[in-house]
């Protein structure tokens, strides 16, 4: 699971809303919902698209899009155990 509170912030500042993030992505607002819930994975071009919009560097999807949920992740080794 990947956490991606650092893009929906980056969303929320420059667009003012997931929703008028979607439209301008080209997507639904439930597929990008879906999207940052994990629900469905983001495809490159996608990844490409975000970052052309949000102006984020190529030196920085990483930590936009493949950061970790470690919180997540540990809830559910605890669950578990």
């Amino acid at each position: 699971m990947y956490d991606y509170s650092l893009l929906l912030g980056k969303i929320l500042n420059k667009f003012n809303s997931r929703y008028e993030f979607a439209l301008e992505l080209g997507v639904t607002p439930q597929t990008l919902i879906n999207k940052l819930k994990n629900r469905q994975p983001w495809d490159q071009h996608q990844i490409e698209d975000c970052c052309k919009l949000l102006e984020i560097p190529r030196s920085q999807i990483v930590d936009y899009f493949f950061t970790l949920d470690v919180a997540r992740k540990e809830t559910r080794r605890s669950k578990m155990g």
